[in-house]
């Protein structure tokens, strides 16, 4: 799902931030800062996939080298407290591939900045980059968009104008109103929604607010890196646990919005639902003309479909009372016979109870109606805390996961190995020998050497299918096999986009193919294949694929732990080979220094004793 976000800010010396030091940390590499003698390297930082400075057509073209830009710009200014760069931060939409992302971003820097004369460092960030431990500088304090699964960009951009001679004397205050925020932003989201609907792609970003938008809907807060880390350690703060509340509150407006159209035909009008803390507060009420629901707090500790059953009994006495029907006595704590027909007649199931009359509960088709609608539960305390420590023998986890998982390919193995020899015998007369069959997890170096390699893979996902479109995917790389094996090139150099070479193999045997935005084509099995397959194919390749998708996965981080222990030794051996160096050099030099000193002594006994003589002889 696109998400939109564009935030503005500023590089400031009054902040003690330097714009060398920003392009820096941005784009992973090592700048020397001219103006205050530091040295700035963020080599070690990892995420950053593509970086490069944009430069109007007339600009000097020594400064594409990021050391001559930065600080150029930093020479031009010369106050203490001087706005040395403005940066844009972007979401990038997930929707589209790396190489899209770039483009787009390049579009957009071009005809909003560059194109008025600033010049831009562009660093684009892949969403689970981080820094090294010993990065202690100020610009990874002031970096709070590192999230998983978050592609974004930012863009350094100069607060003078790039003439032919270098920056301009003078800054240009056009740049400064705060109304040109608001342009780029709206052009940021235009520009996304036309890749997007170019591309086939139905979702759409809006750079406006809420309101602007007219949503009845609550904005969430910022919680930034430091409250995520103390929620997913169990520890309920102030913004995340605000931030549960806002969403509950929108969750049941939601919810308050369709039962009022599905049960009272919209006569309950414009409600607002509160959740006070004190259950005193409970109930519904109409104060000059504004109605107001109010739901207990701790009432949200349940399942959905209670607290739904919980809204809509209050939306009961709400819809009574608009109506001059007295459902209740006792100071609203017992509930006569007008409220159970309410109740009933709206998807609640009305028990007769000693203290309050009737309590209620949802039917079986409300529970339903819920379940189907229902987005998100409605608990305020951070479920991270409730979560206690499980003694697991990993080893012993470990092992049986393996057992199962081996146990299980082996049986979906043979099954494809089966229905291999009878697809090559069908539509391959035999020209195929047989292959290996290999599940991968999908990621994007499995992608890359698909084509590259004598076997077959599968994604491990796409084994919960059908036996047909399972198959039907089988076939395909049958297909793309049956190529390989003719020197055929079906798909595209160094991409994923298949080609019409593999779609003339393709409808050639049994395989619709339809053309998709992202993998050139698609296939799926005609009526005649899935005949077929329906007919000889009774396996179901459903069964325990998660334990299957958890060894590969297991097997992946043990690689990676191993390869992270080897540089990690690795970098130590070079720091200690460093150090044992470092300290043969100071031997060396103290060494000479000693001999040096031991000359000047003998030089300066030798005087003394020439001195002595002398004055003897006289």
């Amino acid at each position: 799902m696109a998400m939109y976000h564009l935030s503005v800010k500023y590089v400031s010396r009054n902040q003690g931030r330097s714009a060398v030091g920003a392009a820096a940390y941005r784009s992973a590499t090592k700048l020397y800062n001219d103006h205050d003698g530091l040295t700035h390297d963020y080599t070690g930082k990892t995420g950053v996939i593509h970086s490069e400075i944009l430069l109007p057509d007339n600009a000097p073209r020594e400064l594409l080298d990021r050391q001559n830009f930065w600080n150029a710009v930093e020479k031009a200014e010369k106050r203490k407290d001087a706005r040395t760069a403005r940066e844009i931060e972007i979401a990038l939409p997930l929707e589209l591939t790396p190489e899209q992302q770039l483009t787009l971003t390049r579009d957009y820097i071009n005809n909003n900045f560059v194109n008025l004369g600033m010049g831009a460092d562009i660093a684009i960030h892949d969403g689970k980059h981080g820094h090294r431990k010993d990065d202690r500088h100020e610009e990874a304090q002031h970096d709070k968009s590192i999230k998983k699964n978050n592609p974004h960009a930012h863009v350094l951009l100069t607060t003078r104008a790039i003439t032919p001679e270098g920056l301009s004397k003078k800054k240009s205050p056009e740049w400064d109103k705060r109304q040109n925020v608001v342009l780029w932003r709206e052009q940021w989201a235009d520009i996304q929604n036309r890749e997007l609907e170019r591309l086939g792609f139905n979702d759409r970003v809006d750079h406006r607010s809420y309101i602007d938008r007219g949503i009845d809907r609550e904005p969430t807060m910022h919680e930034g890196t430091t409250v995520r880390q103390m929620e997913k350690r169990g520890i309920d703060t102030r913004i995340g646990r605000a931030n549960r509340e806002i969403t509950a509150k929108n969750e049941l407006q939601n919810m308050f919005n369709l039962f009022n159209t599905e049960y009272f035909n919209n006569e309950l009008g414009q409600t607002t639902v509160n959740l006070p803390a004190a259950y005193y507060n409970n109930g519904e009420s109409i104060n000059n003309g504004n109605r107001i629901i109010n739901l207990y707090s701790e009432d949200l500790e349940r399942p959905p479909e209670q607290v739904i059953g919980k809204l809509v009994h209050e939306m009961c006495h709400l819809y009574n009372k608009q109506h001059g029907i007295r459902d209740t006595s006792d100071n609203g704590k017992y509930h006569n016979q007008r409220f159970k027909e309410a109740a009933e007649a709206r998807g609640l199931i009305a028990e007769p109870d000693i203290n309050h009359g009737y309590i209620t509960k949802p039917t079986p088709e409300f529970t339903e109606l819920v379940q189907k609608n229902c987005r998100s539960d409605f608990e305020l305390s951070n479920r991270n805390g409730k979560q206690k420590p499980k003694k697991i023998n990993q080893e012993k986890k470990a092992a049986n996961i393996d057992k199962a998982a081996e146990s299980r390919e082996i049986e979906i193995k043979g099954e494809l190995q089966r229905m291999f020899k009878m697809l090559n015998e069908r539509y391959f007369d035999n020209e195929l020998e047989a292959l290996p069959i290999n599940f991968i997890i999908g990621d994007t170096k499995d992608i890359t050497a698909w084509h590259n390699e004598n076997d077959i893979k599968m994604y491990i996902k796409h084994l919960n299918r059908s036996p047909d479109e399972v198959i039907g995917g089988f076939m395909q790389g049958m297909c793309h096999q049956y190529n390989r094996k003719r020197g055929v090139r079906d798909i595209n150099d160094n991409s994923i986009v298949k080609n019409e070479h593999f779609k003339k193999t393709a409808e050639k045997r049994g395989l619709i193919v339809e053309k998709h935005p992202k993998f050139g084509y698609i296939t799926k099995p005609n009526p005649e294949l899935s005949a077929f397959i329906e007919k000889n194919c009774r396996f179901d390749f459903k069964l325990n694929n998660d334990k299957i998708y958890a060894n590969h996965i297991r097997r992946q981080q043990e690689e990676r732990k191993r390869d992270r222990e080897a540089i990690r030794q690795r970098n130590q051996q070079q720091r200690q080979r460093a150090i044992e160096r470092e300290n043969q050099e100071q031997r060396r030099i103290r060494n000479l220094q000693e001999a040096e000193e031991r000359k000047r002594e003998k030089e300066r006994n030798r005087e003394f004793t020439r001195e002595i003589g002398q004055s003897r002889s006289f």
